[in-house]
């Protein structure tokens, strides 16, 4: 009896909580609301943090010392580059041979490790140019996120973004030349080096990201490193054999101490670092706690340890880009599968040499490529400022025959629910960039040709 009534008592209960919830609408009962902020968790786990900041302080105090200890005494951006590689690559060697990990790997992607190789040696020549030409903190700030600022610019996923860096980005600018014209030549490059920085860092990210899952992140950081340094010696062999450079002075002793220490935070700690946390589900949480810190240890650690101080223009772009960099939890649930590099590039040459002119004009292409370096290597041997900038115009003529190509592939892709009309007018846009790339270059050969004469 005990057991009916209460049986009777629970139907009543159930029956009322039916009854007193709204009724479902037919054109959206299988539409599920999502709230990002509890699906992404916003907390690190116990031991990122200390992992962090001390990856942290090992980048800022190498990318520091490198500037005060080995740029600003003129041994070459190529000297620097070469030797913390080739102390990286060592260390791959030792644990190579003492741990045997390539016999552990049943198949590796020798092509994409060997893209993946390039890239970093892109990645690390041109932060050394920037940090030759810029302040240590200006490298520091836009430097470590840098897969970040570019791709406000990139995947235009918000104006305000896009906004933010683009106004830290010109207070750096008129900062560092101090509002005079003349002075743009000397910063000029180390801006460009920054570019082709966040340009290199995304393909690296990508590239790695496809190899990690199979080859892990250890291994894939480590002879990614060797392959760098490979593809480093040409150039060292090069400028030390045929263009005959002076001998690198005489270096103090924590000159040369300091290589392997920068060696290990940069070619190994920080992307190790980067690559242990979900990004996915962290990426917020990661940069409010790393870009900080970042911004914090450069201001403290230039005048106490190093002879760099702080300007106000640091903090005004330490803020601008803290804002227009800080990843919304949103955009990590809009992240695509990831494709193979190699597979892509395979799928692009084959649209291209599939089509009888574009193949013409692909065959053209590696031969202005094959003209425009050697073009380019006699100009630096014999200091020819004709031959350098006809070597430079070749190249963006090079880079617009490429724009062009990759504009005919992406014409022939199908609409889709972001742009709905196709891809028929990239073509136009791939014409104006190269317009604005041959004006840049021009006026970056007439500044050169004024300070000759």
């Amino acid at each position: 009896m005990l057991g009916l009534i209460a049986s009777v008592r629970l139907s009543f209960v159930v029956s009322s909580l039916l009854c007193s919830m709204p009724v479902p609408d037919a054109r959206t009962r299988n539409k599920i609301s999502l709230n990002p902020s509890k699906i992404l968790s916003p907390s690190l786990p116990k031991n990122a943090l200390p992992r962090i900041l001390l990856a942290n302080v090992l980048f800022v105090v190498a990318l520091k010392a490198t500037k005060e200890w080995l740029l600003d005494l003129d041994v070459g951006v190529l000297w620097v580059l070469m030797r913390v590689l080739a102390c990286g690559g060592f260390g791959v060697l030792v644990w190579e041979v003492t741990t045997g990990q390539i016999a552990k790997r049943k198949s590796i992607e020798w092509s994409a490790l060997a893209l993946a190789s390039f890239l970093l040696f892109v990645q690390y020549g041109s932060m050394f140019v920037a940090l030759y030409r810029l302040s240590s903190t200006r490298v520091i700030l836009f430097t470590h996120f840098a897969t970040y600022w570019i791709s406000a610019f990139t995947r235009y996923t918000s104006t305000r973004k896009a906004l933010t860096i683009l106004a830290a980005l010109i207070i750096s600018v008129l900062a560092d030349t101090r509002f005079a014209l003349h002075t743009v030549s000397k910063f000029a490059p180390g801006y460009g080096a920054l570019l082709v920085h966040a340009l290199s860092s995304v393909a690296v990210d990508h590239t790695v990201g496809v190899l990690v899952p199979s080859l892990g992140s250890t291994f894939t950081i480590a002879f990614t490193t060797l392959g760098a340094c490979i593809f480093a010696l040409p150039f060292y062999l090069f400028r030390s054999l045929l263009l005959n450079f002076p001998p690198s002075p005489s270096l103090p002793l924590i000159s040369l101490v300091i290589i392997p220490f920068v060696a290990y935070s940069l070619l190994f700690m920080t992307p190790v670092t980067n690559h242990s946390f979900d990004y996915t589900n962290l990426s917020s949480s990661v940069f409010a706690v790393s870009f900080p810190t970042l911004a914090v240890l450069s201001g403290l650690l230039g005048p106490l340890a190093f002879s760099e101080f702080p300007s106000w223009s640091d903090l005004a772009v330490a803020f601008l880009l803290y804002h227009g960099m800080y990843p919304d939890r949103t955009e990590a649930l809009a992240i695509a599968p990831r494709a193979p590099t190699t597979r892509l590039m395979k799928t692009y040459l084959k649209a291209i040499l599939s089509n009888p002119e574009s193949r013409k004009i692909f065959y053209f292409l590696m031969l202005n490529l094959a003209y425009m370096l050697v073009q380019m290597l006699y100009g630096v041997w014999t200091n020819s400022l004709g031959l350098i900038s006809d070597a430079i115009h070749m190249a963006f003529d090079c880079m617009a025959i490429g724009v062009g190509l990759l504009a005919s592939v992406m014409a022939t892709w199908e609409p889709n629910e972001r742009f709905t009309y196709g891809y028929g007018r990239i073509e136009t846009l791939s014409g104006f960039a190269n317009g604005i790339f041959l004006i840049l270059i021009s006026i970056f050969i007439v500044f050169e040709a004024i300070q000759r004469m």
